[in-house]
């Protein structure tokens, strides 16, 4: 499907989002089969988190953002999923203990409710921030100016 080829009379039906949906869905499923050698709880605690059940707005958004501009959703689905990623890391952080404490998301059990605050799936990410390592590299970004790195050509 092409919004070109739509009418702008006529709105997307329910089918055209269901079936961006589930390509949204193939294109997650894909991105998380992974090269030997990724620790089996992680790969579990990523499709645990992943590939809970919800809306997908945000890709969504993205391949409709791309199809406006002239691009292909085949060509957007990567960076669809790279937002959806983003999105799914964002609400583990959210989750955790020392933040909001949540126990359920989307209906089901949290990754640290699921796998246990103290996982070595968890832990870390519960630990960002708080230590000398990573204050000293966010501290470092921080300083940088935008717009005054040196890969500026970028």
């Amino acid at each position: 499907m092409k919004l070109a080829d739509v009418s702008s009379q006529t709105p997307l039906s329910t089918e055209d989002f269901a079936g961006l949906r589930e390509r949204i869905e193939a294109a997650l499923r894909q991105s998380l089969e992974l090269p030997d050698g990724c620790p089996e709880p992680l790969h579990e605690a990523m499709r645990y988190s992943l590939l809970a059940p919800g809306k997908r707005f945000r890709p969504l958004l993205a391949l409709l953002a791309a199809e406006a501009c002239a691009g292909s959703i085949e060509a957007a689905l990567p960076a669809a999923c790279a937002v959806e990623m983003v999105h799914t890391y964002s609400l583990i952080h959210d989750d955790l203990p020392a933040m909001d404490d949540d126990d359920l998301r989307r209906g089901r059990p949290t990754l640290a409710e699921a796998a246990g605050a103290e996982s070595p799936q968890i832990e870390p990410i519960g630990h960002w921030g708080n230590d000398e390592e990573s204050r000293t590299f966010i501290g470092t970004v921080a300083a940088v100016p935008a717009g005054r790195g040196e890969h500026d050509e970028l």
